[in-house]
């Protein structure tokens, strides 16, 4: 069961890493993409709306969720399930910081907005985005599937040379059994 999950993560992990530079070269020679997915729900006095969305352009990527909560009476659209949207632009850039960690492409952001009027009837807005560049995703992302690849061509080459996969001991002595961790082949 672990195996297959570590195989599972693994492979998600390299399928990340690949989107990651694909995007990577799209934003930053011919379009931005902005991925998004949101839902309405209603509950009683308050209409909730959830959004979520992922942007590439110049070479970062920005992955937001925005919550609108309101009174269904000023709510302009129905409750809905989970809707998701697609489209592309020019890129447009992202706007450099003043710090050398934004200037990098990286920065964290989140914003409570009351809006006017007295209490839960007025409504509020919750926004929180996190921008990363393109190779830092990708190089995060590589992380495993690069340790894993490593660690298969070091068993294999251990199951050449007749050395024990787990600690490297030479095993043409005793080949059932490893004497140094006690690993049974």
């Amino acid at each position: 069961m672990r195996r297959r999950l570590l195989n599972l993560l693994t492979a998600l992990s390299l399928l990340l890493c690949v989107a990651a530079v694909a995007l990577w070269g799209r934003s930053r020679y011919y379009v931005a993409d902005r991925l998004g997915c949101g839902r309405v729900a209603v509950d009683g006095a308050v209409a909730t709306s959830y959004f979520v969305h992922l942007t590439s352009d110049a070479g970062t990527l920005l992955v937001g969720l925005n919550r609108v909560q309101l009174p269904p009476s000023r709510f302009p659209m129905p409750p809905s399930r989970w809707s998701f949207t697609w489209d592309t632009s020019a890129p447009e850039g992202i706007n450099a910081g003043d710090s050398l960690v934004e200037r990098a492409g990286f920065s964290f952001d989140r914003s409570t907005d009351p809006a006017t009027g007295a209490g839960a009837a007025a409504g509020s807005s919750d926004l929180i985005e996190i921008t990363a560049p393109h190779w830092a995703v990708a190089l995060g992302a590589a992380i495993l599937p690069a340790f894993r690849g490593a660690r298969r061509r070091r068993n294999r080459r251990r199951q050449g040379a007749s050395l024990c996969p787990q600690c490297g001991y030479d095993l043409r002595a005793t080949p059932g059994r490893c004497p140094e961790c006690g690993l049974v082949m």
